[in-house]
């Protein structure tokens, strides 16, 4: 369905007396919409159609406020209200422009349209990162997006009880939709910190474009908004293997991610061109799920790991195994404790690895400007090799 045809399928809806009819017709036009990321629906011209979807009418006594570049992000309308209230609809024209940034907003929090997966960084930091990132339009028949793009889903599992929504970020390479090449993937414990970095300093695509590392990687983020029967998730419970997530992220990591990401996307599949990397608390959970299953990474990055309690739970390297141990990459990063880092290090050299490469910085206090210089040699050091560590295949 077509914008055109959408505003054909009101006027029909229009002439139909049946309240109950119109409201079922338009229920399902919407959520099939929204099912194949067509929402919102516009036309080569610049019409847009936004949309909203209340399926808890949580929002559905508020007023949802439309805010965007155009209008020098100030109050454009808002979505009013349509078949019962849990469907909220807004049109507008935006002409010749060829893109268009927007929020929606109540109670004064903004946050991007939860039916559009293009989204970019807006500079947010902290903990409003995940929810405040501008929702993107592009009205080209084929959109070059040279400095790679960001799309978001959401995967929903059952598992041993508990009922868990997780978000993600996926940061695709440059041009993505308009090749078709496959790409070495990286994925990203929660937290906010590792995904506004690689957001700001577009270190890959300088990186590829100097012949530093091989291929761009496909960059997964996991968000920290990560819920259990709509309750928010403890991060100790998340990232330590004795709390009470700590299997199941594992589990998530090596099996429903990994699932989800190569059924949506163009990776390569095999063990050699995936690396996981972890921050803060998930710097040690990374660590452990990539030395558990070095059937499905083959790199690890530890940055500012500032744990190093649960070292007791490392398993330690089977020389006769058929698979290859991981390379893993400490960086102290900013927040993270000198000697334990030093101490995790040593831990896993005395377990037989051996493919173990530490940084170590002076300054513990970087703006986040001055952290470029580490996250380029994280990247050069972990994907300047073909394929991924390619030195432990010729030893």
């Amino acid at each position: 369905m077509n914008f055109e045809d959408f505003f054909s399928l009101l006027q029909y809806l229009d002439t139909i007396d049946d309240w109950e009819k119109r409201q079922k017709t338009m229920n399902k036009t919407i959520k099939g919409l929204a099912t194949r990321k067509k929402l919102p629906l516009f036309s080569k011209d610049g019409k847009v159609l936004f949309a909203w979807i209340d399926e808890i009418s949580r929002q559905n006594d508020k007023t949802i406020f439309l805010r965007h570049s155009d209008s020098s992000w100030e109050r454009d309308g808002y979505l009013g209200k349509y078949y019962d209230g849990n469907i909220r609809l807004a049109l507008r024209n935006f002409g010749q422009s060829e893109k268009v940034l927007y929020k929606f907003e109540y109670d004064e929090v903004w946050f991007s349209d939860p039916l559009n997966p293009n989204v970019e960084w807006d500079g947010t930091v902290g903990k409003d990162f995940n929810s405040r990132m501008n929702s993107v339009l592009s009205f080209s028949n084929e959109p070059s997006w040279p400095n790679g793009r960001t799309e978001v889903f959401d995967v929903n599992f059952q598992i041993e009880g508990f009922n868990i929504q997780i978000r993600n970020w996926v940061m695709l390479p440059p041009d993505y939709d308009r090749n078709l090449a496959s790409y070495p993937l990286l994925v990203l414990t929660p937290g906010e910190h590792y995904a506004t970095h690689f957001e700001l300093s577009g270190i890959p695509e300088k990186l590829f474009s100097q012949g530093l590392i091989i291929e761009y990687p496909l960059i997964v983020g996991v968000s920290s908004e990560i819920t259990e029967s709509g309750r928010p998730v403890k991060k100790e419970d998340l990232f330590s293997a004795k709390g009470a997530f700590g299997t199941l992220m594992e589990n998530y990591f090596t099996n429903f991610l990994l699932f989800e990401i190569e059924t949506r996307y163009r990776t390569k599949r095999n063990p050699a061109y995936r690396t996981i990397g972890g921050l803060e608390e998930g710097a040690f959970f990374a660590l452990k799920t990539g030395l558990d299953h070095p059937d499905v990474f083959s790199g690890i990055i530890c940055q500012s790991l500032n744990n190093s309690s649960e070292t007791d739970l490392i398993p330690g390297h089977q020389k006769d195994s058929s698979v290859l141990e991981p390379f893993v990459y400490f960086d102290c990063g900013e927040f993270g404790n000198h000697a334990q880092v030093k101490e995790v290090a040593l831990i896993l050299k005395k377990k037989g690895y051996k493919y173990v490469d530490i940084t170590v910085f002076k300054n513990q206090q970087e703006k986040y400007e001055e952290i470029k210089p580490r996250q380029f040699i994280m990247l050069q050091k972990v994907y300047g090799r073909f394929p991924l560590s390619a030195e432990r295949f010729y030893d």
